[in-house]
């Protein structure tokens, strides 16, 4: 039986001056598992291998790259959060002045 899911993948596009991006897809349609491999003569891991579908999602905005398949979107890292300058994100959470 498949199963559809939603994916996203947060990365550093290597090809492109490092640059993070977050990479949508709306409707995945996963085969669990393809192939599997219990017994391995190495000293690595078993193999897992399985297959998947992307789908289209007419309901979704049409993205310059992926179509109504997904959206790939680019950012910058932050080090701190800060929020109407109630919160801040420094390793502690302080609320009201407590």
């Amino acid at each position: 039986m498949m199963s559809r899911s939603f994916v996203c993948v947060m990365g550093i596009n290597l090809a492109e001056k490092n640059e993070n991006i977050l990479v949508e897809l709306y409707r995945v349609k996963f085969d669990p598992v393809e192939k599997m491999d219990l017994i391995n003569n190495e000293q690595d891991l078993a193999a897992l291998e399985t297959s998947a579908t992307t789908l289209l999602d007419a309901s979704k905005i049409i993205d310059p790259n992926l179509g109504q398949l997904g959206r790939i979107v680019k950012f910058r890292k932050t080090n701190g959060i800060t929020h109407n300058g109630a919160i801040l994100h420094n390793g502690f959470y302080t609320h009201g002045g407590n």
